[in-house]
């Protein structure tokens, strides 16, 4: 008899039934294969997320198979159906979410090629959802494909809003600056919470490939400012809205940045990231925040300020940074992990002093790190935000 949870009708319960089988290792692997393939095509995404990891372990030429064919909306060889136990009707080898699921185990297969070969393929499937998990498969597998090369600009202007945030996300990271021009039309396509990625991925854009702000046309530049101007008033896109503002040297944002700074209820991490861009803008109220949280009575508050000191190399903190590294203070690892960021030579020298004397092993291993990297081995915000940061199966 086929395993399968469908008795169970709480999606919740159906899920933590699934992670006890996995864990457990209950039944043999061939029941588990079984009914992992089932589960991808499960309503509730957690299900399906989990069945697409839990195959990584379970693997074999016929799963793959099936993979192959499920995200490609076909059903495969009775065959290979048989020798995995799956009955006729096991799976609805036509449903999306079952094909998003395939693809997203695809990432975890020795068949790496054969698996980027079939995400590559779906990028021009008509089903949205199935091009949009293709194309972090193909990404996650191989950012070098040579679709990705040649669909990518095309993917900007994906009528499907979420690829073409993840499209322009990934030009991002490759530094793709001839694709300025086609994100900038994207954008302005755009309606939404597309339109407001977008706008952060043009700043973006621009700082990975080192190109001035001035290589936007004026207006389109002025225009993308103003996007992320009027962002500020939606706390969810404050602190991606601020250093994209940074990025553009968005001059004409500072009272925005200043006004979030000032705003009553906004969180104090968010005021910092105002503040941060306001420094970069070169608006003395922004250091002056950052100053001012520097003593805060919340520790999540002085832990971003000394990271910020590090990353933003303000100079008139360097002592305060100098001197809390050395210490058994709470924040002395976020003062050594700045120091790192820093960098030049009193800071490297009281990485050394850290690195050897410090009573406290684990800050003398952190300590380490940071000289050997040459910067904090923990990134004080990921550079470029991601979407599809935790996305492994359905969305």
């Amino acid at each position: 008899m086929t395993p399968t949870l469908a008795h169970i009708a709480n999606s919740e319960a159906r899920h933590r039934e699934l992670l006890r089988i996995l864990e457990q290792e209950q039944g043999s692997p061939a029941d588990r294969r079984a009914l992992l393939l089932i589960c991808l095509d499960d309503p509730y995404p957690p299900v399906r997320q989990d069945a697409a990891r839990g195959l990584g372990a379970l693997m074999s030429e016929e799963v793959i198979e099936v993979l192959v064919h499920l995200a490609r909306g076909q059903a495969p060889p009775p065959q290979t159906l048989a020798s995995l136990a799956l009955p006729d009707g096991a799976l609805d080898w036509q449903s999306a979410r079952a094909a998003v699921a395939a693809l997203a185990a695809l990432r975890f297969t020795p068949q790496v090629d054969r698996s980027a070969a079939v995400a590559a393929e779906l990028l021009d499937d008509a089903r949205d959802d199935v091009r949009f998990q293709a194309l972090l498969t193909l990404y996650r597998l191989a950012p070098e494909h040579p679709a990705i090369e040649e669909k990518l600009e095309a993917l900007l202007s994906d009528p499907d809003a979420e690829l073409a945030s993840s499209a322009a996300q990934i030009a991002v990271e490759l530094r793709r600056a001839e694709m300025l021009p086609a994100l900038l039309q994207s954008w302005q396509g755009a309606r939404g919470p597309a339109r407001q990625a977008l706008a952060v991925a043009v700043a973006e854009l621009v700082d990975a490939s080192e190109l001035s702000p001035e290589s936007l046309p004026e207006a389109s530049r002025s225009a993308v400012v103003e996007e992320l101007t009027s962002m500020l008033r939606d706390e969810a896109w404050i602190a991606q809205a601020s250093r994209a503002l940074a990025m553009l040297d968005g001059q004409a944002a500072r009272e925005a940045l200043h006004a979030v700074i000032a705003r009553w209820f906004a969180h104090p991490l968010l005021k910092l990231d105002a503040a941060a861009a306001l420094i970069e803008l070169g608006d003395a109220r922004g250091e002056a925040h950052l100053a001012a949280s520097l003593n805060a009575r919340r520790n999540d508050v002085r832990g971003y300020a000394l990271r910020l000191v590090g990353v933003k190399r303000l100079g008139q903190h360097l002592d305060h940074l100098l001197q809390l590294a050395k210490t058994s203070d709470y924040h002395a690892d976020t003062a050594v992990l700045a120091l790192a960021d820093f960098g030049g030579e009193a800071a490297t020298e009281a990485l050394r002093e850290v690195a050897q004397h410090h009573a406290d092993a684990e800050l003398r291993e952190l300590a380490r790190a940071g000289l050997e990297l040459g910067h904090s081995p923990e990134p004080i915000a990921p550079r470029h935000a991601r979407p599809d940061a935790d996305v492994d199966g359905a969305p």
